[in-house]
């Protein structure tokens, strides 16, 4: 994916950095809170918002699944991630199973094997 040894292997650090961040955090996140108002009672309120489609070039392919899966799967959203037109196929392959391999009961990969081309 014409990323450098010492740029995978930081990617690969931070990624499960940020699945721990959020399987910590995440509740405490999402929890509803009280806002203080003049009008009356308010409570903000997270909830899911369900399917989510992520676009992605690829470049930073662990990172790029990880920082927008792990938010969402703490609010219940289920993710549907694309690759870009621009990536190869290969790279989606790739990052697909890289995110299976941090999060292995999450992500289930499933890839087209159409070729995609890149716009002209």
């Amino acid at each position: 994916m014409g990323k450098l040894i010492g740029e995978s292997a930081q990617e690969a650090d931070i990624s499960p950095e940020i699945v721990r961040y959020y399987g910590v955090e995440g509740p405490r996140i999402a929890a509803a809170r009280p806002l203080v108002t003049d009008a009356g009672d308010a409570v903000l309120v997270n909830e899911r918002i369900g399917t989510l489609l992520g676009i992605e070039p690829w470049n930073y392919p662990l990172y790029q699944v990880i920082r927008l899966a792990a938010p969402n799967l703490v609010l219940g959203n289920t993710i549907l991630l694309k690759h870009a037109s621009s990536a190869r196929s290969r790279r989606w392959r790739a990052s697909s199973s890289s995110a299976t391999r941090v999060c292995p009961s999450v992500f289930t990969p499933s890839c087209s094997l159409r070729p995609t081309t890149s716009p002209t």
